[in-house]
């Protein structure tokens, strides 16, 4: 539920009682993943906009600071001279939630009655009117920070969030919790046809190339596709996308190479090694 609200909000409303503790810190982790994948690589087109994080502290003395005073003091790092590998992922955290800078705010609020059990039978009238007030505040507060979604840069409409939210249903079926690199998936779909796309048409042409020409055609068409990878990789994209996408122009150019070397033997009666290629675990592929 919180990774799905934590795409699908315009406003994500972090509701905290009395102080700021590392564990909350810690829940925190989706949110920045989210931030650092779309958000924190500055002047470039993102997938998605993430929400706004609003700190909401429920306390009634903030021992002399304000309220954005504490969370700045809370997300500042905390010394680790023993190496502790769990303060040192809150202190990852805390750097990284930086990066979300004006895209984050605090407000604080008192408790509304010394009676907490019966709070949900109480009108307005019986509550403590600095709470009742400063609710008022925060509603407002929400309202001017709240926008209709952003997704690839444009706001969507009640149709587009719809279609918006099936794609993250479909993402959330796929696994227990979606990560930055299945919402990725998800959202570059388009990139990968345009790899495919450029696949498709090069070798469509094949059957009627001499192997000269075939050869300069599996240069074009890795050259194609890497400027397809320069410019994703310019465009804020997974490292999960782009090894896909890598992975593809090999395949490829294997391809171009079997195919080229295939029509070549059709007129030629004899054989003779074209390419050698030595794979990572030692096997060694000769194209012929």
């Amino acid at each position: 539920i919180f990774a799905l609200a934590t795409v699908l909000s315009s406003v994500l409303i972090y509701n905290l009682p009395e102080t700021i503790r590392e564990a909350d810190i810690s829940r925190l982790s989706f949110a920045v993943e989210i931030a650092e994948e779309f958000y924190g690589r500055f002047g470039q087109d993102n997938a998605f906009e993430p929400a706004k994080l609003l700190w909401l502290i429920q306390r009634d003395f903030l021992q002399g600071k304000s309220v954005q005073e504490m969370v700045n003091e809370a997300l500042q790092r905390v010394p680790n001279r023993n190496g502790d590998k769990y303060i040192d992922q809150v202190n990852q955290i805390r750097d990284s939630l930086a990066i979300m800078g004006d895209n984050s705010t605090a407000f604080s609020l008192p408790q509304p009655h010394l009676q907490r059990t019966k709070l949900c039978d109480m009108k307005d009238s019986e509550l403590d009117p600095l709470y009742v007030d400063k609710r008022e505040q925060l509603k407002k507060l929400v309202a001017s920070i709240t926008h209709p979604k952003i997704v690839q840069g444009k706001t969507l409409n009640g149709e587009e969030f719809v279609t918006f939210l099936e794609q993250i249903l479909e993402a959330l079926n796929k696994g227990e919790i979606p990560s930055t690199g299945s919402l990725v998936e998800i959202f570059n779909k388009v990139i990968l046809e345009r790899c495919l796309k450029v696949y498709n048409e090069r070798m469509g042409s094949l059957a009627t190339c001499t192997r000269e020409q075939l050869q300069l055609l599996g240069l074009i068409s890795t050259l194609s596709s890497y400027e397809i990878v320069y410019q994703i990789n310019n465009a804020s994209v997974g490292d999960f996308v782009l090894n896909k996408l890598q992975h593809m122009i090999f395949v490829f150019t294997l391809s171009i190479l079997f195919f080229a070397s295939h029509i070549w033997l059709t007129n030629h009666h004899h054989i003779q090694v074209y390419r050698n290629f030595l794979l990572a675990n030692g096997t060694v592929i000769k194209i012929v």
